[in-house]
């Protein structure tokens, strides 16, 4: 009903008639146009900045019940998608604690670009990161363009191949242009596309040697993929 906090009025280019009117009932609204403004009513140009105002204003009403049993609900939602697709969670209580704290969360999804296409595994990991995109977090799709030319300098390993720098460019643009089909790439607030390359192609041996220090070697070869090729020599 009119008046009311929780209601927020979304109309288009005729706010002299359906915008004012209805905010002289009582409603907060919001004009979407490119030109036409009104004064003491919030304009925006693009659909797009529509998130940051609704997030912005739930924020200020965060203090009702609804809101806080809406936060659990979609807590509940992405442990059942966890379930179904993550082998191990390291601390699922932080995890939670982030996602009450109404702070916008940065995740890293990284990918190193051996070949031209993503495969099914990639899909399952890309609707993950889309879910949390949807609840207005901020995906870091983090390419390996600079530990993907390390490959498998033995050349034993198939799906490690060493591969030349042309070939891995156009394996990232492929990469990118078919994320897109699952992330979203409509709003910069939401995701940010980086390579590894920025930071170890300026990396000093001395910085990276004391990278390598964090980092155990029994740690290090407890993953499955190391095991697996200690077994095989």
């Amino acid at each position: 009903g009119a008046g009311q906090a929780e209601e927020m009025c979304v109309v288009g280019d005729d706010i002299r008639i359906d915008l004012l009117e209805a905010c002289a009932a009582g409603y907060r609204c919001i004009s979407l146009s490119r030109s036409a403004q009104e004064p003491d009513i919030e304009c925006i140009e693009s659909i797009y900045g529509l998130e940051s105002i609704v997030r912005k204003y739930l924020g200020e009403t965060n203090n009702g019940k609804e809101n806080k049993l809406m936060t659990e609900k979609r807590i509940q939602e992405m442990h059942a998608s966890f379930s179904r697709t993550t082998e191990e969670v390291f601390s699922m209580n932080e995890l939670d604690e982030l996602l009450r704290s109404g702070k916008q969360l940065r995740i890293k999804y990284g990918v190193d670009v051996t070949a031209p296409f993503l495969h099914i595994g990639h899909a399952v990991n890309l609707w993950m990161m889309r879910k949390l995109q949807d609840l207005g977090h901020k995906v870091v799709f983090l390419v390996g363009d600079f530990t993907t030319q390390i490959g498998d300098p033995t050349g034993k390993s198939k799906t490690r191949p060493v591969i030349p720098m042309e070939e891995i460019e156009r394996n990232t643009a492929q990469f990118i242009e078919q994320a897109g089909m699952v992330l979203r790439f409509d709003n910069p607030n939401l995701l940010e596309i980086r390579r590894n390359s920025e930071w170890y192609n300026k990396m000093a041996l001395s910085e990276f040697l004391k990278l390598m220090s964090l980092v155990t070697h029994s740690r290090l070869v407890s993953r499955d993929m190391f095991q697996k090729r200690i077994a095989e020599n």
